[in-house]
């Protein structure tokens, strides 16, 4: 498995489960925040095949 791949399958996830946190804490509705939380892992996945 290359590096990134190991990286992403980490990093994807915990990205995904801290921004929908976040952003149940700060009163957005559930719809909301999956979809926030969606993109930012979207995000992250994709910084990371960039390194």
């Amino acid at each position: 498995m290359k590096r990134s791949a190991s990286v992403m399958a980490l990093a994807a996830p915990c990205a995904h489960l801290l921004t929908r946190q976040w952003a149940q804490r700060n009163g957005y509705r559930p719809w909301e925040a999956a979809l926030l939380a969606w993109a930012v892992s979207a995000l992250v996945s994709a910084a990371v095949l960039r390194l």
